[in-house]
């Protein structure tokens, strides 16, 4: 026999053997876009997620910042209505003072 003479059985075998290699290499492939798909799903959900926590971030601030300018308002309100009053007061003082120098 000559190299040359190759049996049926080792002509199937091959071919067995490269539909196989095939197959796992489209199994290999299918596996990488899975993860791929995977990967953009889970970053998706974490941008999401982090948009989330970055808009409540921003809601909590704008409520401080309300709260805060509410503060100030109440405060000034309460100033200007103890300068008044003090106002007043040194008036009557200053009256009464009047009063009894004459």
């Amino acid at each position: 026999r000559s190299r040359a003479y190759v049996t049926t059985a080792q002509i199937f075998q091959k071919r067995r053997m490269m539909v196989d290699r095939k197959e796992r290499i489209d199994e290999i492939k299918d596996f990488k876009e899975m993860n791929k798909s995977m990967l953009s799903l889970f970053n998706q959900h974490n941008k999401t997620q982090m948009s989330i926590k970055i808009k409540k971030a921003k809601e909590i601030k704008n409520i401080m910042k309300r709260e805060q300018t509410q503060e100030k308002q109440k405060n000034l309100r309460m100033l200007s209505y103890l300068n008044k009053k003090e106002k007043i007061r040194n008036r009557e003082i200053r009256t009464q003072h009047l009063q009894e120098r004459r």
